[in-house]
């Protein structure tokens, strides 16, 4: 590991540093320290090839992060999440000062979290109240006192709850002052999808319902909703499809043919990429 750093920090800063049970290690998440920091100026950190991730919470001041080839200016209540394997580098912004609140962990569950929050590049997530993720800290740091399996559960569910949160968030940005309007906008495409499901919708259709260009439309989308407008549709003529082979006695070709789909063949790989199985074997699953 490469690390390069200057902890330019005032004497209220504290941070607590935590050996998980061997027992643990199996758990989604293991917390290995975490800390509430107020930086001052020439506080900086630069590094490479830490085994682990960081989440770090902006409460006041400002600073600024440089990572995936991205450099970002870090706000209060503005949260990250990075890979520390990955070169980056962190450090006081122009103000002067910086207040953080920091944990780094790992486990199994880190990797899929990282993903559903950063997707393919850096992502800051912007908190309308940073008190709920603080409070998450606070225990965390209470939490850490001694090495015991109960402890370290404990941890791990903090954690999973963290970053429930973060998901969520972002999910529902709050820096888009159109936010009201468009979670309406996006409705109106939801309930136009359920209600038409059955015929031919294309992308252009439910753009076209939100009043938003193609390329925002698909971007706002997956923002509200974690699917692209095309993974919804498909989740929900699929989800239909499943009702019908349960409560009638209709022919697979009946049901592709009532839910949308354009062909069997089509229907039965889709069915089969996201349920596990066959409609067939699924509708004698629950005969039998």
């Amino acid at each position: 590991m490469n690390v390069v750093f200057n902890l330019d920090i005032s004497e209220k800063s504290f941070f607590v540093i935590h050996t998980p049970c061997v027992d643990s290690k199996q758990l989604p998440f293991h917390v290995l320290s975490c800390g509430h920091f107020l930086a001052g100026p020439d506080y900086f950190t630069t590094r490479e090839g830490m085994d682990n991730y960081l989440l770090v919470l902006t409460l006041s001041g400002e600073g600024y992060l440089e990572y995936a080839d991205m450099q970002v200016t870090l706000k209060p209540n503005q949260v990250f999440l990075i890979n520390c394997s990955l070169k980056h580098s962190y450090r006081t912004g122009s103000c002067g000062s910086w207040e953080i609140e920091w944990v780094h962990f790992n486990g199994n569950a880190c990797h899929e979290y990282y993903k559903l929050i950063n997707e393919e590049e850096l992502n800051i997530i912007n908190l309308a109240d940073s008190k709920c993720i603080s409070k998450y800290f606070e225990e965390i740091s209470q939490t850490m006192s001694g090495n015991y399996l109960h402890n370290d559960v404990k941890l791990s569910m903090l954690m999973t709850n963290i970053l429930t949160e973060l998901y969520m968030s972002k999910l529902n940005p709050i820096d888009n002052v159109r936010h009201s309007e468009l979670n309406e906008m996006l409705d109106n495409v939801i309930s136009f999808v359920q209600e038409n499901y059955q015929k031919k919708i294309t992308i252009n259709d439910m753009a076209q319902i939100a009043h938003l260009s193609k390329y925002y439309f698909l971007r706002v989308f997956k923002g509200y909703t974690g699917l692209s407008p095309y993974e919804y549709l498909i989740n929900y003529r699929i989800n239909r499809s499943k009702l019908m082979l349960k409560e009638t006695c209709l022919t697979v070709e009946a049901v592709a043919y009532n839910t949308g789909f354009n062909n069997t063949n089509n229907y039965i790989r889709h069915f089969k990429k996201i349920v596990g199985t066959t409609p067939l074997k699924y509708r004698n699953y629950w005969i039998t």
